[in-house]
């Protein structure tokens, strides 16, 4: 796999499904886990926003 896609993939990250599928899996004693359950609906839209946005200058990056 060459670099560019390595880094596309990087950046990529966990978007969409996944962080809501993890924050609920969190143990019900677990001390944050309502913070991190309600703040996970924002996290998701502007991970999607920021990443999906900027990933078309990352692929075209001159140098990779």
């Amino acid at each position: 796999m060459e670099r560019p896609d390595k880094a596309v993939i990087f950046w990529g990250g966990l978007c969409g499904t996944i962080p809501p599928a993890l924050a609920l899996d969190l143990p019900v004693d677990f001390e944050h886990r309502v913070m991190i359950i309600d703040l996970t609906p924002g996290v998701v839209p502007m991970s999607l926003l920021i990443q999906g946005t900027s990933i078309g200058w990352l692929r075209r990056r001159p140098g990779d």
